[in-house]
């Protein structure tokens, strides 16, 4: 059995790949295809309509199957037909090579191509018909776990040293506490061991708890990093 990437000529002695000037079966061109080898049940003319009461009353009566009665004008609308009419194909092309095949779509070419096994219009539907892309969904985002809460003694003013885990300024030993790292700092080039609150955008005092919880990144920060001013 042929691949997905290698053609499958089936065309009739009159409508080949030589004759359509396409080429061989490991080029990049689809081949055509016959549009249908099977002899199609002729049409009800318009004589043999006269006296139905209704285009669909003559067709439930007709002996024919409805899979052939189907593919009559006059019955396609009969509510027989729409449990036996095809889902459409997905709009989507299935090779990045399709847009390079669009003038052997049919509406451009007026014949059958396939590729894969499947008819171009499947194949390149995206390409070959009117169909609009159904958007890919983003990905369902894996539900975010609650930060836990811890309990902490209270933290006197001036009590926590450099680098050391901080909920405000004031429990600094010296200079301040870092909006972004949570930690007591003494200039801004001061660089901390991990782990760090990681907010973005920062959190400044003043901040509630709720407040910088949404926008710091580290689990543990604020609920359950250190705790709140000695009062």
């Amino acid at each position: 059995m042929l691949g997905e990437d290698q053609w499958e000529e089936k065309a009739e002695a009159s409508h080949n790949a030589q004759t359509d000037g396409v080429v061989g079966h490991h080029g990049d061109t689809p081949h055509p295809m016959p549009e249908d080898l099977a002899t199609p049940a002729p049409e009800p003319n318009e004589e043999e309509l006269i006296g139905a009461d209704s285009c669909e009353t003559w067709c439930a009566s007709n002996a024919k199957t409805w899979t052939t009665k189907c593919n009559w004008s006059r019955c396609k609308t009969c509510s027989d037909c729409a449990s036996l009419a095809p889902p459409p194909p997905p709009c989507i092309d299935k090779n990045s090579r399709c847009a390079g095949w669009k003038s052997y779509c049919k509406a451009q070419s007026g014949k059958s191509y396939q590729v894969g096994g499947e008819s171009l219009e499947i194949y390149c539907a995206a390409t070959c018909t009117d169909c609009v892309p159904t958007p890919t969904p983003p990905p369902t985002p894996p539900p975010t776990e609650p930060k836990t809460r811890g309990t902490f003694a209270c933290v006197p003013e001036k009590s926590v040293a450099k680098c050391g885990k901080c909920m405000e300024t004031k429990q600094c030993a010296s200079g301040y506490c870092c909006p972004y790292m949570k930690k007591c700092v003494e200039t801004s080039s001061t660089s901390c061991y991990y782990p760090i609150a990681n907010c973005r955008p920062m959190c400044y005092d003043g901040k509630t708890k709720d407040e910088c919880a949404a926008q710091c990144g580290d689990a543990n920060y604020p609920y359950n990093w250190a705790g709140d001013n000695c009062a």
